[in-house]
């Protein structure tokens, strides 16, 4: 759609997601002016903002706050040799469980596929000196099966051999 050769989705979908780029000026071997074009229509960071607690056995809480000032949590627990991270798939929770206290605070929309992939890229970034992730479960803040379209896709995305090539088994 951008008017640039199929092998430039490639290149992109590389730095996104096996290079981690956090900016634009990073996909060095993309033509300035796409990546100038790409800074100006296209969001790499999902999030405005980051903030993370750690605890006594090391486990990481993460408060992103989303573009449209709305914030979501994700949770990062150490393991041996690796860490499972448990993300969000809404922005609250339409169900109101009782013992939730996330549909307590309501329910104000489905999270993206970008949104829901950004928050292992972001905790990625942030454990890649430690420990790599290898678990991913859909028990954030939201009912997964109520956006199943967005997270399908970010599913898709998260298997792809192109995207972050988890395994299947790997994610819950």
């Amino acid at each position: 759609a951008a008017g640039q050769p199929e092998y430039r989705a490639r290149q992109l979908m590389e730095w996104m997601y096996q290079q981690r780029a956090a900016s634009f000026d990073e996909l060095t071997n993309l033509p300035k002016r796409w990546r100038e074009t790409l800074e100006q229509t296209t969001l790499l960071n999902p999030f405005r903002s980051m903030t993370t607690q750690v605890s006594a056995d090391q486990t990481r809480k993460y408060l992103f706050e989303l573009h449209d000032g709305r914030f979501i949590e994700s949770v990062c627990i150490p393991m041996k040799e690796h860490f499972t991270l448990c993300i969000s798939t809404q922005v609250g929770c339409p169900l109101e469980c009782a013992f939730c206290l996330t549909g307590k605070q309501g329910f104000f929309r489905n999270l993206q596929p970008g949104e829901i992939l950004g928050q292992i890229l972001a905790v990625q970034r942030d454990v890649a000196t430690t420990s790599r992730i290898s678990n991913i479960v859909l028990m954030g803040m939201g009912e997964p099966l109520l956006n199943y379209d967005n997270v399908t896709k970010a599913i898709r995305l998260m298997l792809a051999e192109e995207g972050l090539n988890f395994s299947n088994r790997k994610i819950t």
